[in-house]
C-alpha cells in the first residue's frame, strides 16, 4: 500500500488488520512502482448516489458486487486490548445508573452539512433522557445537565479509544459518520441520521443498524461536504424536525432484531419513565 505519511492512527489499523502487507509513502520512486503487474487506484473514487458504497468500491475494483453474500459485506474492526480507563466509567456515575444501559450518542461528523447542530443536539439529548432510563456518553461538548449525561471525550483520544467506546456500550446513534460502522463491527444495534444521501446506500448490509433520512430526495442528496450558508439553513431547518421519538422507536426495531438474530444480552431495552412527556 502507498500512501502519504499523514494518518498514523490509519496507518496503524492496515497494519494491525492482517491484510496490508507493507506500506510504502508517496511520493515514491518510479522504479518501485513499476515492481507490480498492476495498480489499484483508490485515491479518487467519489460518492455514488445510486449504488451502495461497498458496491461502488467493489465495482472499482473489478468485482461482481451481486456474487459477494451481504454478510461479506458487513464491518470488521482489529480490536485492541481495552484501555483500563474506560471499563470503569462504563458502570456510570451513581449507583442508581449502574445498571442501566449506555448509549453513545454522536452528532458530528467531517462536514457540517451531514453534522447534527450542537444545540439541537443537546435538545434531542435531552428529551431522549426524558424518555428512557439510559446512560448517554458523547464525546461532543454539548449543554446537557443531568446526571446521565457523561462527556467522554478525555477518553478518545485516539481512533482506538474512540472504537473502544462504541464497543462498550449497549447501543449507538449516530450522524453519518464512522460510528455506525464500528457499530455494525461489534453489532451494536444502532440508529444513523442522514442529511444528503439515501440511508440505504450506506446501510443496507448493516442487519441491526436503521438508516433514517430527515428529509428523503432533498435539493443536497449527493453533496457530501459543503459549507454554502443556504445548505447549513437547509440542513438545520432538517435537524430541528427530529425528535427523540423517532430516533428511539427506530432504535427499538434494532434492539429487538438484534436480540432475536443473536439472543437477548446483558443490555435490555431502556425503560420508559413513568413521567415521560414526549410520548406521541
Amino acid at each position: 500500500m502507498y500512501q502519504h505519511h499523514c494518518n498514523p492512527e490509519t496507518e496503524a489499523l492496515y497494519r494491525r488488520s492482517g491484510l496490508v502487507r507493507s506500506i510504502y509513502y508517496l511520493p515514491a520512486p518510479l522504479e518501485m512502482l513499476t515492481r507490480y503487474d498492476g495498480f489499484f487506484d483508490a485515491s479518487e473514487w467519489k460518492v455514488s448516489t445510486t449504488m451502495h458504497w461497498l458496491d461502488h468500491i467493489f465495482r472499482g475494483f473489478s468485482l461482481d458486487a451481486s456474487a459477494i453474500p451481504a454478510e461479506r459485506k458487513r464491518m470488521w474492526f482489529p480490536r485492541p486490548p481495552l484501555p483500563s480507563t474506560i471499563a470503569p466509567l462504563a458502570k456510570g456515575h451513581t449507583a442508581e445508573a449502574s445498571s442501566l444501559p449506555i448509549m453513545f450518542f454522536h452528532p458530528r461528523t467531517s462536514s457540517e452539512i451531514r453534522s447534527c447542530p450542537n444545540d439541537i443536539a443537546a435538545r434531542i439529548v435531552t428529551e431522549m433522557l426524558a424518555c428512557r432510563e439510559v446512560i448517554i456518553w458523547s464525546v461532543e461538548p454539548l449543554s446537557v445537565q443531568h446526571d446521565r449525561f457523561i462527556n467522554v471525550a478525555r477518553l478518545a483520544s485516539t481512533f482506538d479509544d474512540f472504537a473502544h467506546l462504541v464497543s462498550t456500550v449497549d447501543y449507538v446513534v449516530s450522524a453519518d459518520t464512522c460510528v455506525y460502522h464500528l457499530a455494525d463491527a461489534f453489532d451494536k444495534p444502532a440508529v444513523a441520521l442522514f442529511t444528503t444521501i439515501d440511508p440505504a446506500l450506506r446501510t443496507a448490509y448493516y442487519p441491526y443498524v436503521e438508516g433514517v433520512a430527515l428529509q428523503p430526495q432533498n435539493p443536497l442528496i449527493g453533496i457530501d461536504a459543503s459549507r454554502d450558508p443556504e445548505h447549513l439553513l437547509l440542513t438545520r431547518a432538517m435537524w430541528e424536525q427530529l425528535d427523540a421519538l423517532t430516533i428511539l422507536r427506530a432504535l427499538d426495531r434494532m434492539i429487538d432484531r438484534r436480540d432475536a438474530a443473536l439472543g437477548p444480552r446483558e443490555a435490555r431495552k431502556p425503560h420508559c419513565l413513568e413521567s415521560q412527556v414526549y410520548d406521541a
